[in-house]
């Protein structure tokens, strides 16, 4: 339990102070930036981050099953062609998707954001292997320096480039910077410590486990499109309800609180996936790691959330200018929202090791269409507050059920 605690602080740690980083630098992003070109940009980054869900076909996930260490190696490999296919498939595609959204959706984008979209789901992906090769290592060190790194070049030249152009772009072009950075970083920490060889490349063998390992990518990568949607829809569907300024109030929020916690959270689930796995195979349950794991998370999660449920409106005002206090509602509305998700998404993974993907994927289906329903419902009444709480309300009650289903999965429970 020692051991599990350290590795979850060494990359807690690490990634609390790569969004550190990033938050020292919001209140100057919202000096240079108004909220509708923030908006803009978040527009394009939720899409990409939608496509980056199909990158490694899920694949990613299946190097913790095999015990043989050619086999992950070949599976890297897999996720690794995979990516760059979809990526040429998607450059292929952009041209036409430009069009339309010129001509039939009246978007007034021009083409540079359309074709930094693929570039950018092509260092999603690589960073998904990556990350998940260096994982499966335990090198949790060397993923927490990464992150910080990353982090600090995203603010630097986030700000540096806003002041210089003055362009919302430029945020996109700041993201691949600072991917390339992370990704050059992670190869050269995989190379260096002998954990891949191109020798093992073998691309029969890698057929072979694709098939062997087909439930990924047709239960698991469903399940987590429709999880990565549900985060993303409110951006998009916010932008086309009432507008980029709406959207990019709405975006703040998810900068300063949605994304950080997260992120710690899902610094966590690296680390209780390996473990969970382990203790799941010695004593075919892994219930000791879950509820310890969720009495963690909860305990650190309930003092800044209840914090900002009382105070974000005057929080939000005082740290980013008057102008931004609607995104302090946003907060309020969301602090139960962002407090779950915290304490309970990390522990999802109980459903793949039990092999309940199937559940894992109703759920997020079923979660798409009630938020959906609910940012409707506030787009009828013409109320942007409306269409928050009604989100708030229905993701947290879902993060209930996904809590009773995941702990269950830890007993042991199959279907």
């Amino acid at each position: 339990m020692f051991d599990y605690i350290k590795n979850i602080s060494t990359l807690s740690g690490g990634t609390l102070l790569s969004q550190i980083i990033l938050l020292i630098s919001v209140p100057f992003l919202t000096r240079i930036f108004t909220p509708t070109e923030l908006g803009v940009s978040a527009f394009f980054l939720a899409i990409s981050t939608i496509l980056s869900c199909f990158s490694t076909g899920k694949y990613d996930l299946a190097f913790f099953k095999p015990q043989n260490h050619i086999w992950v190696q070949n599976l890297f490999f897999g996720t690794i062609l995979i990516n760059f296919s979809l990526t040429f498939f998607l450059l292929l595609l952009s041209i036409p998707t430009f069009y339309f959204s010129q001509y039939y959706l009246e978007f007034n984008y021009n083409y540079t954001w359309f074709i930094l979209t693929p570039i950018l789901f092509l260092l999603n992906g690589l960073n998904t292997s990556f990350i998940s090769l260096l994982n499966m290592k335990k090198l949790y060190t060397y993923i927490s320096i990464g992150r910080i790194l990353r982090n600090l070049v995203l603010a630097v030249l986030t700000i540096l480039l806003g002041i210089i152009y003055m362009d919302p772009i430029y945020i996109i072009v700041s993201h691949i910077i600072s991917m390339l950075i992370l990704n050059s970083f992670s190869l050269y920490v995989l190379i260096n410590n002998k954990i891949f060889s191109f020798n093992f490349f073998n691309y029969k063998r890698i057929v072979i486990l694709v098939k062997k390992f087909k439930n990924f990518p047709l239960y698991t990568l469903p399940a987590s499109f429709l999880n990565i949607l549900s985060n993303q829809m409110p951006i998009i569907m916010l932008t086309t309800y009432f507008g980029s300024a709406t959207s990019g109030v709405f975006s703040l929020v998810n900068r300063t609180m949605g994304m950080p916690s997260k992120l710690i959270s899902s610094a966590t689930a690296e680390v209780f996936r390996q473990k969970a796995t382990e203790e799941y195979s010695i004593k075919k349950n892994c219930k000791s790691i879950y509820l310890s794991t969720f009495k963690i998370l909860f305990l650190i999660s309930l003092f800044p959330f209840t914090i900002t449920f009382f105070y974000g409106p005057s929080i939000f005002s005082f740290i980013f200018g008057p102008e931004w206090m609607q995104a302090g509602v946003f907060a309020q509305y969301l602090s139960v929202f962002y407090m779950l998700r915290f304490s309970i998404s990390p522990l999802g993974f109980t459903l793949i090791i039990a092999n309940r993907q199937d559940y894992n994927f109703y759920w997020q289906l079923i979660l798409l269409i009630l938020l959906n329903l609910g940012l409707f419902i506030g787009y009828y009444y013409d109320s942007v507050n409306y269409s928050i709480i009604i989100f708030s309300i229905l993701y947290s009650v879902m993060y209930l059920f996904y809590f009773r289903e995941s702990y269950r999965s830890s007993l042991g429970f199959k279907e």
